[in-house]
């Protein structure tokens, strides 16, 4: 309808999705977040990767050094049956360094 405002709607409060909140705030754009979970973050025992180009997007909005406050490096990635035994290791993170 002519008039109204302008509002995106995200879908999801994973990681994605709240980025995505995150720079529509920063840029004064109204949004509003659709999440079917009670709890965005959940423990439940694992972790979340992020890749060069994540990294970057969080360089870019300032939130880099206190994110490699709180998060650990990555040096081999291992993949668990259900029964916990190893069934793959691999140390794939090697291939990205600084330069």
């Amino acid at each position: 309808m002519a008039g109204d405002p302008f509002r995106v709607i995200i879908i999801g409060g994973g990681p994605s999705g709240i980025t995505a909140a995150y720079a529509l705030y920063h840029a004064g754009i109204d949004f509003v977040v659709l999440e079917r979970r009670t709890n965005v973050a959940e423990d439940l025992g694992a972790s979340l990767v992020l890749g060069p180009p994540s990294l970057r997007v969080f360089h870019q909005f300032g939130i880099l050094d206190k994110l490699a406050e709180i998060g650990g490096n990555l040096y081999e990635n291992r993949a668990f049956t259900t029964d916990g035994q190893v069934f793959k290791s691999t140390r794939v993170f090697d291939v990205m360094v600084e330069k």
